[in-house]
This record gives structure tokens, sequence and C-alpha cells, in this order.
């Protein structure tokens, strides 16, 4: 696990040393932040059995796909909102989202900014809700449908975010127009610069080793390790 604050562009240089470099599966990456991520809440809120996860696009959706595999795996009820078609995820993403179709867990694809509000507000009704909509790449003002799904997200529903708040600047920790208030986040490998300070926005943070190994942080190491 690394303490020390990693940037946006250090933490991409990370991922695709580790993957395309050493050969470490982007599916075995992920699959370790969403176990994670479930660790966390299972230890912290074991009692809570209804949980929403609110899924983006890209990898983000995709540590949502796993978390709500591996919660479901564990016995929780498990609802997702995906906010792009089926079709529209790629790569690993794609991977867990078919893991969950496979499982028939209730995944839900609502078409229009409307329709996703719709499902956001719903989310009164659960325990505890999952932040996976947008990543560490967030930059400028956030767009819909993520916009009005921030903005609905029911404020009295616990909020876990999946390696930072939905809508925060991960270099500068800036609100990109809105931004998801958690009480916890999960961020992996290493604290992002843009969080520091932000607990308002992040709760509590937590610093997740989900197998990078360091050398894919440090520019040293991995200078030392290639020579």
């Amino acid at each position: 696990m690394m303490n020390r604050l990693s940037s946006v562009k250090t933490m991409q240089e990370a991922d695709r040393r580790a993957i395309f470099e050493l050969g470490i599966p982007g599916s075995v990456l992920m699959y370790n932040a969403a176990k994670s991520v479930c660790d966390f809440i299972l230890s912290r809120y074991p009692d809570k059995e209804k949980i929403g996860i609110l899924c983006g696009k890209g990898n983000n959706a995709g540590d949502g796909f796993a978390i709500a595999h591996i919660l479901n795996m564990a016995g929780k009820s498990v609802t997702g909102i995906a906010l792009a078609k089926p079709i529209d995820y790629i790569n690993d993403a794609k991977i867990y989202l078919q893991v969950c179709l496979n499982q028939k867990l209730d995944i839900k694809f609502p078409m229009t900014t409307d329709e996703c509000v719709e499902e956001t507000k719903k989310l009164h009704e659960y325990d505890l809700i999952v932040d996976a909509l947008l990543g560490t790449g967030t930059k400028g003002n956030v767009r819909e449908p993520f916009l009005s799904v921030i903005n609905n997200i029911p404020d009295k529903v616990p909020i876990i975010a999946v390696d930072l708040p939905s809508g925060l600047n991960g270099d500068t920790g800036e609100i990109c127009g809105v931004c998801v208030k958690a009480q916890a986040t999960v961020t992996f490998a290493a604290p992002k610069t843009g969080m520091i300070g932000k607990e308002q926005l992040t709760g509590e943070l937590i610093v997740a080793d989900i197998g990078m190994p360091k050398m894919c942080l440090l520019d040293d190491l991995w200078t030392k390790f290639k020579e």
C-alpha cells in the first residue's frame, strides 16, 4: 500500500506499466479494487442489506459491476444503475457486466436523463449507495446525465465512493460543477493529490492495496527495474 500522493497521470502510467509491461490482467486489478471496496462495506456496514450501485462508463462502471457481483456473492441485495447502454461497455467493464447479467442481477439501463434521475431517486429506499460514476480523470464541468444523477442522489443514505467522489478533480481537488459527498472513499494504490483536505467530500479515506507493484508507481524504482 502506498502512502505517497499520486497525480492522475502517475496513476494512469502505473496502470499501463502493470498491465501492459508486467502483464497483470486489468480484470485482476479491477477485481482486487472491487473486493477492497466490498471488504470495507462488509466490515463497516455489515447490517446494510439493500445496496444500490451507480455505475458510469468505462472502468468506473467496471468497478461498480465487480462490486455488485462480489456483494451479491456475500448475500446482499444489489441493484445497479448503469448510465450507458450494455453495448457501450468494453474491455474489463464488459467482463464484469456480463458476470452480473449471467448471475441475473438487477442491473438497470435508464436511457434518458429523466429516467436516470427517476432510478436514482428510488435509492432513498436503500441502506447504502456505492458511487462508481466518474473517475480520477474528471475535468471541467460534469455533464448530463451525470450532473442530474449526482444532484439527485438521496442525501440521507450513506455513500461509499469508489476511488474518489464523482465530480472531484483528482489533481486539483476542485469540484467540477457538482460532486458526490461520501461518508467514505476507498481509493486504490495511493491517495490522489486532489483528495487531501477534502474530507467534506471524501469522508473517511481508505487507501486499498489492489496488487499494484510499488515500482509501477515510483519512477526511480521503475527505472532501476528497467535497467
